[in-house]
């Protein structure tokens, strides 16, 4: 089973990916894909959570791109972590909660 993450490229990739890394062999999953339209970022935090999906569940196919379509191709599940605004956005979502 493939599941792709749209808006890999967050800072809480790594713990995502180890979530289903631990996971994988019990519930089939073979592939995991992190996409990610910020290039930069994916490479950071997509590339750690490569890192710790590697070590947790090597036989699992991970894999990172900046393309929709390769992502969402043959993909079981696809989970979404958009945040629209980027890290802009989010400190304005924060200082609202906290006013």
């Amino acid at each position: 089973m493939k599941i792709t993450v749209i808006g890999g490229g967050g800072v809480r990739s790594m713990f995502l990916a180890k979530s289903i890394a631990q996971k994988a062999e019990r519930l089939n999953i073979d592939e995991l894909c992190f996409m990610d339209n910020n290039e930069e970022k994916l490479k950071i935090y997509g590339g750690m959570a490569s890192h710790v999906a590697n070590l947790l569940c090597p036989e699992m196919k991970f894999s990172l791109t900046t393309d929709a379509v390769k992502a969402i191709s043959d993909a079981d599940y696809v989970i979404t972590t958009i945040r629209v605004g980027e890290d802009d956005m989010r400190a304005k979502d924060e200082r609202i909660a906290l006013n």
